[in-house]
């Protein structure tokens, strides 16, 4: 992953406030662009169904990652306009997006 030098701080930060290493940031990215692309198949094929189970999988992916967000905050966002994993009370430091909630992974 790429970082531009301006976000650096940014990114340092968000990493502090979950509590993670950049290498495992990486992974949470990979499954941020999974969910993703599943919201996106999601809103343009009428008959695509995801299983009952597949956000908990994800969630518990998620936390097994960075148990410092714990799973009762932590949600998937099927909206494939913006990011898929969001937590609805973030930390402090956490990147956040314009209705407050915090993006677990996002693009720097």
């Amino acid at each position: 992953m790429k970082i531009q030098s301006n976000h650096a701080w940014f990114f340092v930060n968000h990493c502090n406030a979950l509590g993670i290493r950049w290498s495992d940031f990486n992974r949470l990215r990979r499954i941020e662009k999974y969910c993703n692309r599943i919201a996106t198949k999601l809103a343009n094929d009428g008959h695509f169904e995801i299983p009952d189970d597949w956000s908990d999988k994800q969630i518990k992916k998620v936390v097994s990652i960075c148990p410092k967000l714990g799973g009762e905050d932590l949600f998937i966002n099927l909206d494939p306009r913006g990011y898929s994993l969001k937590v609805s009370d973030p930390p402090i430091n956490m990147y956040r997006d314009f209705g407050g909630y915090g993006i677990v992974a996002p693009e720097f």
